[in-house]
């Protein structure tokens, strides 16, 4: 799912470990975790987010890939 706005998880916003950016994340769940990437291109998974917190704020599901690089096609990056 493509997340905008700031992400704040546990009061923080979060930011990316690369290059500081905080809003336009591209969310990604896979089987064992919640992957985030920034504008940039940065990856990293997110151990404080889950596939429940996943469910609450993702958009009506529309499609599942058969990869983490498929998801990201998909989205555009």
């Amino acid at each position: 799912m493509l997340h905008q706005r700031p992400l704040v998880i546990d009061g923080e916003v979060r930011t990316c470990d690369g290059c500081g950016a905080y809003r336009d994340w591209v969310v990604i769940n896979v089987p064992d975790a919640v992957w985030l990437r920034c504008p940039a291109g940065h990856e990293q998974p997110e151990a404080r987010l889950d596939i429940a917190w996943y469910g609450q704020h993702r958009c009506p599901f529309t499609h599942e890939h058969a990869s983490y690089e498929d998801g990201l096609r998909h989205l555009g990056h």
